[in-house]
């Protein structure tokens, strides 16, 4: 054991023995005097008298005498038209009819010496209801500014953690493009990067935190808005990637977005509406989400056992719970901090996201070191970058693992191929079988190119629907590549499962070319019959 070893322990000890004794001496330091908000805002909801005067609502309280000549009010009004009297003379008035402000709070000087006087304010609320949601409170300079720094703390700290991550996963993604690795589990990263850092925009600028830097609020609630309505779009973009098929439903749901958005926007620049009136159905859209991907998401485990995809269900639940309680708290009450528990949820959704895709990246990992051990072998096909004969046979005397599956396929007519077009339209018309079987089970199972046009397939932890619904993608991936071919591709598949676990992988590959030559000859014979 080398020296090093030998004193780490020890080391290791004895910092945290130096660390633990400065902690407890910390504690032996005289206290200073604590800031606290409450010592220096007082909420006026406590002290004032609410009156209705028709559709307007008044609110009436008394200056305490205490109260300093440099007192300000911070008012949180949530969009709703005021105006502010003291002693009958008005001194503030505020309306934003285009909601262009959102819901930003004013920080309000008083008039001079205002200890002992009436102060009322006045509201025009669109409805009477919504005047519950005027909030006021007095103070100095610094307890407003610590009053609104500790209710927008969560804010700024998921704020900056999603920050953080979002920053983490572009690096990741820089750092190992660099390097050339290739892979759709790369692909997902920028998607995903993007996704947490709209989240961390999207809180930060939807609470009052903005205000303890600028005053200028009409930008950062366009940013709040347009950052909120790009998050779905992200997200879309991260999981339709990790699905083993694009699903069309979440590809229109993706355009749509960035359709709301644009036409948002146009519609904002000419104040044909608020933009908050959107909301509800922007709103019903993301439960509409969730709820699509969590139908395709389980689809997705039961098909193919994907075990990444069941950690970002999960996720995906938490968020879904965190934002039906978001909405009810919004729509129930405006003024509460209903942007902290979409926070919550959307930071608990983040680290599911970012765990997945580091399990699905390190799988590819291993899959492309395990390639490049294979190449060195000599065990990949060199046209269709499959494994080769050669590494099939290596594997096919060990005995085939429990649920697996065999599938066994053949090009039809491709000699006929060859004797009419060539053999180099024979060997494109490998090449474009070999990108459809790799297109169907890279992710899923092995590829193996046995002959001039045979493959076959391993999959583990299959059942009959599994390799049903693999072979149906299969067909799908053909007639697609056969949209830009003189020549169509046509294949023959026979597939068997290890049902009990008992059989070796030659065992099944021999079951499964017999059901091919079997399905083969069903087709040459319908095929004359049809001629």
């Amino acid at each position: 054991m080398s020296i090093s070893k030998k004193l780490r322990k020890p080391l290791l000890f004895l910092l945290l023995a130096v660390l633990t004794a400065a902690l407890i001496k910390s504690f032996f330091i005289p206290a200073s005097t604590a800031v606290k908000s409450s010592d220096t805002v007082l909420e006026l909801d406590t002290i004032w008298d609410r009156a209705v005067q028709g559709s307007a609502v008044t609110f009436t309280c008394t200056i305490p005498e205490d109260a300093r000549a440099e007192s300000v009010l911070l008012v949180n009004n949530n969009s709703i038209p005021f105006r502010l009297l003291l002693d009958g003379t008005e001194f503030y008035s505020y309306e934003d009819p285009c909601g262009e402000r959102g819901m930003a709070l004013q920080k309000i000087e008083l008039p001079e010496n205002p200890a002992g006087k009436a102060l009322v304010f006045e509201t025009k609320p669109l409805s009477v209801s919504s005047a519950s949601l005027f909030h006021a409170f007095l103070g100095n300079e610094n307890g407003i500014f610590l009053h609104v720094l500790f209710q927008n703390l969560p804010s700024i700290i998921f704020s900056a953690i999603s920050a953080v991550l979002g920053a983490a996963v572009f690096l990741v993604y820089l750092v190992f493009s660099g390097k050339q690795v290739h892979g759709s589990e790369l692909q997902t990263l920028p998607p995903l990067g993007a996704f947490l850092l709209m989240a961390g925009i999207w809180v930060f600028t939807d609470s009052g935190a903005v205000q303890l830097f600028t005053g200028k609020t009409g930008p950062f609630v366009l940013l709040s808005f347009f950052s909120f309505m790009l998050m779905p779009y992200f997200l879309l973009a991260f999981i339709r990637k990790m699905l083993s098929e694009d699903r069309r439903v979440l590809q229109i749901l993706s355009w749509l977005y960035l359709a709301s958005a644009g036409i948002s926007g146009l519609l904002y620049i000419f104040r044909i509406f608020r933009l908050s009136s959107i909301l509800p159905v922007f709103h019903l859209l993301i439960l509409i989400n969730i709820i699509l991907i969590l139908r395709f998401g389980i689809q997705e485990i039961r098909m193919f056992g994907n075990t990444v995809m069941k950690r970002i269900i999960q996720g995906l639940v938490f968020l879904f719970l965190f934002s039906v309680a978001a909405l009810v708290i919004f729509y129930a009450n405006f003024s509460a901090p209903y942007s902290l528990f979409y926070g919550i949820g959307l930071l608990i959704f983040g680290i599911h996201l970012i765990v997945s895709a580091a399990d699905s990246f390190y799988e590819h990992m291993l899959k492309s070191a395990e390639g490049k051990i294979y190449q060195s072998l000599a065990y990949t096909d060199v046209m269709t970058r499959m494994w080769n004969r050669a590494a099939f046979l290596k594997r096919q005397d060990a005995p085939a693992s429990y649920r697996s599956a065999c599938i066994m396929i053949d090009i039809n007519d491709l000699k006929t191929v060859n004797d009419t077009c060539g053999h180099q339209e024979g060997d494109r018309l490998i090449c474009d079988a070999a990108d459809c079987i790799l297109k169907t089970y890279d992710r899923i199972g092995n590829c193996y190119r046995i002959g001039g046009d045979e493959f076959v397939v391993l999959l583990d932890n299959a059942s009959e629907d599994i390799v049903a619904e693999s072979l149906r993608r299969l067909e799908q991936h053909i007639l697609a590549k056969n949209a830009d071919r003189s020549w169509p591709l046509e294949i023959a598949c026979g597939y068997i499962l290890n049902e009990n676990g008992s059989q070796s992988v030659k065992e099944l590959f021999n079951e499964a070319d017999k059901l091919m030559y079997v399905k083969k000859q069903d087709m040459k014979a319908k095929k004359r019959r049809e001629q």
